[in-house]
């Protein structure tokens, strides 16, 4: 099974929607909205803590 490394973003803010590539080895806690620069964030509990 090969995992799905891109998703489309729709922004709150202003509604657009984006393709971005998610990385494998490791959880993305924001992403800019390429329209507004809104900074998206995952919901509680979608996205671990990281490790430090």
């Amino acid at each position: 099974m090969t995992p799905v490394t891109s998703a489309n973003l729709t922004c709150p803010v202003c509604g657009v929607v984006q393709k971005a590539e998610m990385p494998l080895n490791a959880c993305q806690h924001f992403y800019v909205c390429t329209s507004c620069k809104s900074v998206l964030k995952p919901k509680e509990g979608d996205c671990p803590a990281p490790i430090l």
